[in-house]
């Protein structure tokens, strides 16, 4: 059995409070998914600019927060006599006291629903990015293929012309 000190329940509570920071960039990323969506087909183009620079910013912090994350994981682990690996929430719960095994529980509940509406989000995000692509391909296949169809018309002065002949764009300067 293992003994639970002190000194590894500050740990764990240090990684709680990284970790609610990590619950709260997963739900910020919800709403940016969705803000990114709107934006795209309103065609907002400064509002995507401003919102990917927000995200980069944020980025850099999560950066940080995975790095002290691990870090703790890789003392929590020394300190239990495990792999990092095996350092994990319902784990934790099971070790340490009462008080903190429900902070442990309902933390572990918000990041499991979280990442379940984040996965939700970025699928919709995927799907509609697949169809404007494909309409986008759709669009400019119809304008660029246009001169290439094989219809017969007559000028005005009786010749017969195919409409192969003339373009939709005319790429010359």
């Amino acid at each position: 059995m293992i003994t639970i000190t002190a000194e590894i329940e500050n740990k764990v509570r240090k990684l709680l409070v990284i970790l609610t920071t990590d619950a709260e960039y997963t739900e910020q990323s919800i709403i940016w998914l969705s803000e990114m969506r709107a934006m795209v087909l309103r065609r907002d183009e400064k509002g995507l600019n401003d919102l990917f620079e927000r995200i980069r910013q944020h980025s850099e912090v999560y950066a940080q927060s995975k790095n002290q994350r691990e870090q703790l994981r890789r003392e929590i682990s020394i300190m239990l006599d495990c792999q990092e690996a095996d350092v994990r929430l319902s784990r934790l719960e099971k070790l340490t006291s009462a008080g903190l095994s429900l902070e442990i529980s309902a933390l572990r509940e918000r990041l499991q629903a979280s990442v379940a509406k984040l996965q939700k989000e970025h699928m919709a995000t995927a799907s509609q990015m697949s169809e404007l692509a494909r309409f986008n391909r759709v669009l400019l296949n119809t304008i660029l293929e246009s001169g290439k169809t094989a219809e017969v018309t007559y000028s005005s002065s009786g010749t017969k012309k195919r409409q192969g002949n003339n373009t939709f764009v005319n790429l010359r300067l």
